[in-house]
């Protein structure tokens, strides 16, 4: 049976006037045009889907799987949520992936379309490596998906990449390590937000929000509302 939080209603008067309700905007009504006489009257209502935040989380379906949400290793409970690093979300990344049936390549050996794989990696290492943390779910609900608060810790300095280089590239022998030196923060939802940014200047960070410019400690860096990494190539 359908949970009572999303049991259909169904709202109408004899002039096919539709009243909406819902959780998180103020009811409404919307006059519709009468249906043409050789048509059945009963098919003009209209089902409406009565949510109960935040059950159009649990029920709206993921169209959108490859956040941090996603990494096998992250457990996520509203008591305890199994700590992240970036090398984890990395390693997602590049993990070997079959691609599914709409996607099969024809191969010119065996004369048939079969199921390939895709991987990432990294074939040269630019001077700044930037990356950013999928924090938007999108789900198939009214409100398109949710932002996620996932606290993914990363490192400040010395973060070494090797792991992530394909072997065969040119970057394979080269050194790999990367300093963190700028934070782009995004604190908010989905649909609204406020941005705001640490910078690393000759070995002092410093916090910038709107007009306000002020120095900041090495442990507020990693934050759950950290977004875009900005790593620069050690020497």
């Amino acid at each position: 049976m359908m949970p009572s939080a999303t049991r259909p209603r169904i709202w109408t008067t004899p002039g096919y006037t539709i009243t909406s309700v819902c959780a998180w905007t103020p009811p409404f009504t919307s006059p519709l045009r009468s249906p043409p006489s050789h048509r059945d009257p009963h098919k003009g209502l209209e089902v409406v889907v009565n949510w109960n935040n935040p059950a159009h989380l649990q029920y709206g379906s993921v169209v959108d799987d490859q956040s941090v949400a996603a990494i096998p290793l992250y457990t996520y409970s509203t008591t305890h949520r199994q700590q992240l690093h970036l090398s984890d979300c990395m390693k997602y990344f590049t993990s070997k992936e079959q691609l599914g049936e709409t996607d099969m390549v024809y191969c010119a050996s065996c004369k048939e379309h079969k199921r390939s794989y895709k991987e990432f990696g990294l074939w040269r290492l630019p001077q700044y490596l930037v990356i950013q943390l999928k924090r938007f779910q999108y789900t198939l609900s009214r409100w398109g998906g949710s932002k996620l608060d996932h606290l993914v810790t990363f490192p400040l300095d010395d973060w070494d990449v090797h792991q992530f280089i394909v072997p065969s590239s040119p970057a394979a022998k080269e050194p790999a390590v990367y300093e963190l030196c700028g934070v782009t923060n995004h604190s908010g939802s989905l649909h609204f937000g406020h941005y705001t940014a640490h910078c690393l200047q000759a070995g002092q960070w410093h916090s910038f929000n709107d007009g306000f410019v002020g120095q900041a400690s090495p442990s507020a860096i990693v934050d759950p509302e950290a977004y875009v990494l900005f790593y620069k190539r050690k020497a």
